[in-house]
């Protein structure tokens, strides 16, 4: 298997063997927790610094030196979905 990204908004995933049926390509399922980890590549970031605080519900792995006190990056992540392969 092989997945790169071969446009703006496409990614092509090369199957080890020939798919038999109908296929289906399920991103970021309820199963993964509805997350992935596919994001865009937008430079743009935040006008306001990352902060931390301790106490207002945050995780303590949400306190990661290299962001705290900087701008944070605004890439878009793609959105879960379920679609039918197109085979190509």
């Amino acid at each position: 298997e092989q997945v790169s990204i071969v446009g703006a908004t496409v990614v092509l995933i090369k199957l080890a063997e020939d798919a038999t049926g109908p296929i289906k390509v399920w991103y970021a399922p309820q199963s993964a927790g509805g997350t992935g980890n596919l994001f865009d590549s937008n430079e743009a970031a935040a006008g306001y610094a990352f902060e931390y605080n301790p106490g207002t519900g945050q995780y303590a792995s949400e306190n990661i030196a290299a962001l705290v006190g900087k701008p944070y990056p605004l890439n878009n992540p793609c959105v879960a979905f379920c679609i039918p392969a197109e085979i190509i």
